[in-house]
């Protein structure tokens, strides 16, 4: 639970709010480095949406803020496969969010979701290099950095935290 951010998963119908997200410079900069193009966009989303019906605890989340009831970014805690032992976590907000302490506190409220899934033993997060906030995020909650990777000219964290620095 929190105090200040609202967390619901996505429905087909939220594919505007998704779409705000992924076509904004400025918030695909520290993620893929590009916007996405509308028909890019509604297949991702398409499959974000698949994988959330998958399991109830995890999937894409909208994110409000709790008081104006706000749509200010998304969240993810999601699976690849029905075995529950490995999730990644991630998020994203728009610009005018950023620096108010909404990306830690959905890291939080994700990691107490990931809690309540006995079967899970590690969660993973991949970010851009020069996302630095976003890494010291992940790292204050428990996430390792595990290595480097290099993708299309850009370098990206991949993180990650075992159920024994994370469970509580």
């Amino acid at each position: 639970m929190s105090e200040i951010i609202i967390l619901e998963k996505f429905k087909a119908q939220d594919f505007e709010l998704f779409y705000g997200l992924v076509n904004d410079e400025r918030v695909m900069a520290l993620i893929t480095e590009r916007t996405m193009t509308l028909e890019d966009a509604r297949r991702d989303f398409a499959a974000r949406i698949e994988n959330s019906n998958q399991h109830p605890s995890f999937g894409f989340y909208k994110v409000f803020e709790k008081d104006k009831k706000q749509f200010i970014g998304a969240g993810k805690l999601t699976i690849d496969n029905r075995d529950l032992k490995e999730a990644e976590l991630g998020y994203m907000l728009l610009p005018q969010f950023w620096g108010n302490g909404y990306g830690n506190e959905i890291t939080e409220v994700l990691l107490q979701k990931a809690r309540k899934e006995s079967t899970l033993k590690k969660i993973t997060a991949v970010i851009h290099s020069a996302n630095i906030a976003s890494r010291k995020i992940l790292v204050r909650n428990g996430f390792k950095v595990n290595e480097l990777q290099k993708k299309d000219f850009s370098e990206f964290y991949d993180l990650h935290v075992e159920d024994s620095n994370w469970i509580k």
